[in-house]
Parts: structure tokens; sequence; C-alpha cells
């Protein structure tokens, strides 16, 4: 879901800026949850180096009793979180400009001289505007799968997914594709929860249905097309075979429709 977060060290003004967010949440019934309210950008950022499936929107100060202003702030953030929506509310509209030279490319720059009223009015529409952006790009995200490798973000089909399997060695995923297995730095309950078409058949295994071969009920084995293997607990052993019967039938309805 959409985290919200606010960086702004005028103790009214953040209280006014959370008040007006909170109520929208109420009101439309937004899929959002708060982040972080701070006026230490260490703060944000350590939220977002601790989860890195977060994809927030930002109300950033520019000019902030800290070590870094809103803007190198939002510089950090687009780094680690590449569908950020970023809107600054400041009283220095000069530096609007600046945003565009470091390429943050916010939602909005609101200017504080407007007056409360009007900043509020727009505070509220960008909330919709990424509200909106935030459920149109996750429903493109259930068709691909992105995941981050040292700085880089990459994409691929969810379709090339056979697998993602928990590290013994450390508190990692292995994501588990065709000819390749890549070391991932997020955690299983993330990946579950972000990418459903996927499915938990036991605590260190997420599966994709389309790549299962047969599954050993005996040994509790599930069998993948390239040879590899994973595990079902007893618990969702179950499912998965209503799951895999399902998918069995609707294969027959589509191949007796094409005839």
């Amino acid at each position: 879901m959409l985290s919200l977060f606010i960086y702004e060290d005028d103790a009214q003004q953040l209280l006014a800026e959370r008040e007006v967010l909170n109520n929208q949440m109420i009101i439309n019934d937004f899929d959002v949850t708060w982040g972080v309210v701070s006026k230490r950008s260490a703060d944000i950022l350590n939220e977002l180096d601790r989860d890195e499936t977060i994809t927030g929107l930002y109300i950033l100060d520019v000019e902030v009793d800290d070590d870094m202003s809103g803007i190198e702030l939002a510089t950090e953030i687009r780094k680690r979180d590449t569908f950020a929506k970023i809107v600054f509310v400041t009283s220095h509209a000069e530096m609007a400009l600046m945003t565009f030279e470091r390429k943050i490319e916010p939602l909005d720059y609101i200017d504080k001289g407007l007056g409360f009223e009007r900043v509020k009015e727009k505070l509220i529409d960008d909330f919709r505007v990424a509200n909106e952006r935030y459920l149109a790009s996750k429903e493109e995200k259930g068709r691909l799968f992105s995941y981050k490798v040292g700085a880089h973000l990459y994409q691929t089909a969810i379709g090339e997914v056979i697998f993602l399997e928990t590290a013994t060695n450390s508190h990692k995923i292995i994501l588990h594709k065709w000819n390749e297995s890549i070391e991932l730095n997020v955690k299983m309950n993330d990946m579950e929860k972000n990418y459903p078409a996927l499915f938990r058949s036991h605590k260190s295994y997420l599966v994709n249905l389309d790549w299962i071969k047969d599954v050993d009920l005996k040994k509790k084995t599930i069998n993948f097309k390239n040879d590899a293997v994973a595990y079902v607990s007893y618990r969702k052993l179950s499912e998965l075979k209503r799951l895999m019967e399902n998918k069995k039938r609707l294969s027959k309805i589509i191949k007796k429709g094409d005839k």
C-alpha cells in the first residue's frame, strides 16, 4: 500500500498537514498507511533502507533545520523509491527550478504563501492523484516483478519468476528464474503481499504455479519444469492441490474453446 511521509520542522504546519491527509484517508478509504512524520531526514531514509518495497507519497518542506534540505532529501528518496510521489510545501517558491535540475520529478510544488486553505486544497488534490497513480502502477506491477540489486532497479515479467526461497545462510531471498538465481535484500512476507500471483507454499517458499511440473504429496516437494525443487508445508498442501486442480480444469476449458 501507499505510505505517507512528512518532512517538516514547523510543528504547527506538520500537524496541519497530517490532519489534512488523515481526514482524506478516512473519508475516501484510501489504501494507504502512515510511514514517517519527522523533522529529521535520517528518520525517513532509515525507514526506506529498512523496507525497500515502500512506495510513498512524500510531503517535504524545502528549508528544514536539519543537515539535509528537502530537495537533498528528495534526491535520496528518489534513489531508494523509484515510484515516489514527491510534493514540496514551502515558502521558497524560487527554488522550484532546482527540482528540475536535480531530476526529482515532483508531483507538485506548493507555495505556503498561497494561504493554508489553498495549500489544503492542493494537498487534497495531490493525495488523490498520488493514490490513483499508485493504484495504476500496482496493477502494472501485478504483471511485472521489480527488484533491486545494489543501486540498480530491475523489472521482469512475473511469468519469468519460477520461485523465491529464503537463503539458508542469511536473511535474504533468492529469486529463481530459468537460467539464473539472484540474491535479494527483501522479506518474504513483503513479496507475498506485493505479488499475489505467487503462492506461499511454505514459510520459506513463494512459487509460481505456472512453472510446476508435479507435486510429490508423500515427500511434500514441488518439482518445477526446469528441474528445480521447492517444498510445500503440510498446512498448505490441500490448498496447493485445489489450486493445481482448478488450473487443470481451466486449461481443459480453454482448450475445448479453441477447437
